[in-house]
């Protein structure tokens, strides 16, 4: 018998070789098991701790604003002022560019004031500025309009006491012994103007007209067609809306102080011209010149 024929007959398979790209599969499949590292940013504790002390600053800037600011800016003050038998209440404040707006009803008044910290008594018109301690000082407000207590051009001396956040701030004011006045944190009560029931506008009339002098604008009178209406005068700086209707060649204006006031003015319309309150106005956007406006009629 020869060694073929003591062959079992069962053929035994060598086994394959692993290829480059299996071991390189089996690699990844194990790497892949592996935690992966975590990534690591060197600027995350620098921003944390810069964003913590802009919160702390913020809370700061905050809890000093609510408690400890004293100055007139940034809140609204009301004070009452006596007028004949009844009280009027004027709201003001004062803008941080210098300027302020009171009102009183539904007149605004507009104007500019100063303000001085840390004035020594001594350097003041104050009554007490003979005796005072040189190292007194004080606060001083001037507005240049004559408003409320306010005399215009002259400085008052004022303290301001009280939490903005508990809303109880108090500035107390005086021009010397005698004469003391004060406002308190308040927030403004807008009066409501009834418009007039069944009104009927003149087509006429309805629109802007405005009184120049000299190529400046002084005032200006606006009639609405629901019977709305506002008088505003760049010199004196106010600012007047209330209600109309018209009888008789009047215009009956209504406006608000501690109460509805009523007064008639006399008017005629003449084209692109209106004669009213004393003065010869043109009409907004008209071709009517600033000559009509100012000239007169002759007596």
């Amino acid at each position: 018998m020869n060694e073929e024929n003591n062959v079992t007959g069962i053929e035994i398979e060598e086994p394959e070789e692993l290829t480059p790209e299996t071991e390189d599969t089996n690699e990844s499949v194990v790497a892949g098991t592996e935690e992966k590292p975590k990534k690591r940013f060197p600027l995350q504790g620098t921003v944390i701790v810069a964003l913590c002390l802009v919160v702390a600053v913020l809370l700061g800037y905050l809890t000093y604003t609510a408690f400890f600011l004293r100055e007139p800016e940034g809140i609204t003050w009301a004070t009452e002022l006596k007028e004949g038998e009844k009280s009027v209440t004027y709201y003001f404040e004062f803008h941080n560019d210098g300027t302020f707006t009171a009102y009183a009803g539904s007149v605004e008044f507009t104007g500019k004031y100063d303000k001085n910290k840390n004035v020594p008594v001594s350097d003041t018109t104050s009554l007490n500025a003979a005796t005072a301690d040189e190292k007194q000082t004080v606060n001083q407000i001037t507005l240049y309009s004559q408003i409320a207590y306010f005399y215009p051009t002259i400085p008052a001396q004022y303290e301001i006491t009280g939490s903005r956040l508990l809303g109880n701030q108090e500035m107390k004011c005086t021009y010397g012994e005698g004469f003391d006045f004060s406002f308190r944190q308040a927030e403004r009560v807008k009066p409501t103007l009834n418009l007039p029931e069944n009104f009927e506008a003149e087509k006429d009339l309805v629109g802007t007209w405005i009184f120049y002098y000299g190529g400046e604008e002084l005032s200006r009178a606006t009639f609405n067609a629901d019977g709305s209406m506002v008088i505003a005068s760049e010199v004196e700086g106010t600012l007047i809306r209330g209600t109309y209707t018209l009888s008789d060649g009047k215009v009956n204006f209504t406006y608000y102080l501690s109460e509805d006031q009523t007064i008639p003015l006399e008017y005629k319309v003449d084209g692109d011209t209106l004669t009213f309150l004393g003065a010869t106005y043109v009409r907004e956007g008209s071709d009517a010149t600033v000559d009509q406006a100012i000239m007169l009629p002759m007596e």
